[in-house]
């Protein structure tokens, strides 16, 4: 995202940018990333802390709220002093009422050293392990569904050397979608050959082969797992033809 920084520590990742919107769209086809929320950060003291808690919540529409608060670092209170003093200030300031169990809008407080970090929103990522942290495979993609086995090995941390037959735009496509460019190889091919795929295993360094295979297609496909020393995956064995056309759409936009 132009005009943005990031740094980290232990445990996040922080992106500071004026384009919160386009931040959380990339951030969200980021292998690795569980969570996002859109964070206001201040000096980690009490009062900055209650003032800025009120500010937050303040126009929204909620009778019940909920202080989670957590800390790291040497401070002279504790996690449970600050969800107590700013529970109390924002129950004050708004007339709404504290409901730990089940409340209408939760603010997060993570106090870190010098600053505190509030918010109220977790976007869901797409977890997974990032891209790159694994071994490489071997995808061969002759249709749509291998495409969605390539991305869930992507997911897994894995790179992948897409072996394909006519199908080198939508890979495309996807890897343009998803940010894996740097970690994706296309190699087109004119036909499946074993002893092709041999000789791209092994000069690539491959540790295994993976496949868009279903339970109906193992039949006519169970014959690479013979004719190559390479262990093969079938990501989608679990899935069912409705899962995967969702899946699909999900993954493709």
């Amino acid at each position: 995202v132009k005009d943005s920084s990031i740094s980290k520590e232990w445990g996040r990742i922080y992106v500071k940018t004026g384009q919160t919107d386009r931040a959380i769209d990339v951030l969200r086809k980021v292998f690795g990333v569980v969570s996002i929320s859109p964070a206001v950060r201040v000096k980690s003291n009490l009062e900055e802390i209650c003032k800025k808690s009120i500010d937050m919540l303040r126009g929204k529409s909620f009778k019940t709220f909920a202080v989670r608060a957590s800390r790291t670092g040497e401070h002279n209170f504790t996690s449970q002093d600050v969800a107590t003093t700013a529970g109390d200030a924002i129950r004050t300031a708004l007339n709404v009422q504290v409901d730990l169990d089940n409340p209408d809008v939760e603010l997060f407080i993570e106090v870190r050293g010098n600053n505190a970090y509030l918010y109220t929103d977790k976007i869901r990522g797409p977890s997974g392990l990032p891209v790159g942290t694994q071994g490489k495979v071997l995808a061969i993609v002759r249709k749509d569904r291998d495409i969605l086995a390539m991305w869930f090995l992507l997911k897994r941390g894995c790179k992948v050397i897409a072996v394909t037959v006519n199908m080198e735009e939508k890979i495309e496509r996807m890897v343009e979608r998803w940010y894996v460019k740097d970690h994706v190889k296309i190699i087109p091919i004119k036909n499946i050959d074993v002893d092709m795929i041999e000789e791209i295993l092994s000069s690539e360094r491959c540790l295994a082969v993976v496949a868009g295979d279903g339970i109906k297609d193992l039949a006519r496909t169970l014959y690479i797992d013979k004719e190559i020393n390479f262990p093969v995956m079938r990501p989608l064995l679990v899935f069912d033809d409705t899962e995967i056309r969702e899946r699909m759409g999900e993954i493709m936009g």
